[in-house]
């Protein structure tokens, strides 16, 4: 499902741990230009199962910078986007309308296609 909303674009998608499929989780992404990394809350990471297989140093919003965990995941995205082998952080995100912003690690492999008569979007491969 995807939405346009006052405030951004949305997706209802699935972060997958690899090493075992049948631990994966159903949340809402927020499309993220501005964003460098995919990032998912570690909360979602940790119900999959997911373990750290590094850390970065990320500059958020906040400003200063901060050292966050490297995650290995599939994502799936409707229609028929599926990523494997994505690098995402674990950061905690505001208790708002989403569990994950899609970053440009994602998204420069996508295409964004408006529908704008119709107030639709989707991301294509």
């Amino acid at each position: 499902m995807w939405q346009a909303r006052p405030d951004g674009l949305y997706v209802w998608g699935q972060v997958v741990n690899p090493a075992q499929p049948d631990r994966r989780r159903v949340l809402w992404w927020r499309v993220d230009t501005g964003a460098t990394w995919t990032t998912v809350d570690p909360r979602i990471l940790a119900a999959c199962g997911c373990l750290p297989i590094g850390t970065t140093v990320v500059v958020g919003a906040t400003g200063g910078p901060v050292r966050v965990p490297v995650y290995r995941v599939t994502l799936l995205l409707p229609p028929a986007v599926a990523r494997p082998d994505v690098r995402v952080i674990g950061l905690p995100l505001p208790a708002v309308a989403y569990e994950g912003l899609l970053g440009d690690n994602v998204l420069r492999t996508l295409s964004l296609v408006w529908q704008g008569p119709r107030g639709r979007w989707t991301l294509m491969p």
